[in-house]
C-alpha cells in the first residue's frame, strides 16, 4: 500500500526513496520516508475509518490551512481513494 501511495507522488518517482514504518497512530499507519535524504511524514488511512466519520476530503485542506501557524506539517500531497 504505501508503495502505491509513493507511487503517485510526481516529484518522488525516480529519485532515492527509503520508506521506514513508525509505530502508533490509531486510524492511520504512518511512515517517515526519506526522498533523496530529506525526511517526510506519510499517513495512509485505515481500513473502514469512514465509520469513525473522519472526514477525509476535508482533512487535507484543514491540515493546509494551520500550517502557516506551524501547528502542522506542511502537506506537500494527498492522494484520496487508494
Amino acid at each position: 500500500m504505501i508503495e502505491e501511495v509513493v507511487s503517485r507522488i510526481e516529484d518522488w518517482r525516480g529519485r532515492d526513496v527509503v520508506i521506514t514504518p513508525l509505530p502508533g497512530g490509531l486510524t492511520n499507519t504512518n511512515y517517515k520516508v526519506e526522498v533523496d535524504g530529506v525526511p517526510h511524514f506519510v499517513r495512509v488511512p485505515g481500513a473502514s475509518t469512514e465509520l469513525l466519520a473522519i472526514d477525509r476530503d476535508n482533512e487535507h485542506p484543514k491540515a493546509q490551512s494551520r500550517f502557516p501557524c506551524r501547528c502542522c506539517a506542511q502537506g506537500i500531497a494527498s492522494c484520496p481513494r487508494i
